[in-house]
């Protein structure tokens, strides 16, 4: 049984979907990443090492079969305060132009923001990856919407994992990229999207506060601080 609230929300999200089609675009990368990404390495010198993956994984994408489809690792930066890491998430994200999503982990009490929640609920609401790839909701620059968004979290270390609605569960299935591809947000169990493509960008002060099992779902890069003259 629906509430009337709910009918109206599903016609909605059903019609938004029809207008938008089955499938979704994947943001390709632009022809002149060289010149863009020295300028990233300029004004983040003490990013070279996550700079220069970018770099190899650009070059091995105009030779792929998907040419120019980035299939990037989920990318974990690891600093204390004040290394440049969200600004730098943020010039990212940029670059790749798939559209961002930013969520604070240390404030999240829940998966519901990520994978939304159950229709149970009397508030139910659908969650970031279902908006950002089924609704299109957070575009490239150009308005289309992508099926490889870039996904900032921020302070991952920092998740709390003792309460009772562990924001991390949703994130072990979805930085898996067999489980991604069959996800199902919670408010549309119905309705099955590919979310293996998505761009994750992970930020922590130490990672020895993430668990063994998300840790090993990530490529983690320690960041120095920026020297003097950086």
């Amino acid at each position: 049984v629906c509430s009337n609230d709910d009918k109206k929300q599903t016609i909605s999200v059903l019609k938004t979907l029809a207008r938008l089609g089955d499938y979704r675009r994947l943001s390709k990368v632009c022809a002149n990443w060289r010149a863009q990404l020295d300028t990233l390495e300029q004004k983040f010198p003490n990013f070279l090492s996550v700079v220069n993956y970018l770099r190899e994984t650009c070059a091995l994408s105009e030779v792929a079969f998907m040419q120019n489809v980035l299939d990037l690792d989920n990318i974990l930066l690891e600093s204390g305060p004040g290394a440049g890491k969200s600004y730098f998430c943020e010039a990212v994200a940029n670059f790749l132009d798939s559209g961002r999503i930013c969520h604070r982990m240390e404030v999240a009490q829940s998966s519901s923001a990520i994978s939304g929640s159950d229709a149970f609920w009397s508030n139910a609401k659908n969650g970031s990856i279902f908006d950002a790839i089924a609704l299109g909701l957070a575009p490239g620059s150009n308005g289309f919407p992508y099926a490889n968004p870039v996904f900032i979290l921020d302070e991952v270390d920092k998740i709390d994992t003792d309460g009772r609605y562990n924001p991390e569960s949703a994130l072990l299935s979805l930085m898996e990229k067999s489980t991604a591809k069959q996800y199902t947000d919670l408010c549309y169990p119905w309705l099955k999207i590919d979310a293996s493509k998505v761009t994750w960008i992970s930020t922590c002060n130490d990672s020895d506060g993430i668990s063994a099992p998300l840790l090993s779902r990530m490529r983690k890069f320690v960041i120095d601080q920026p020297s003097q003259s950086q």
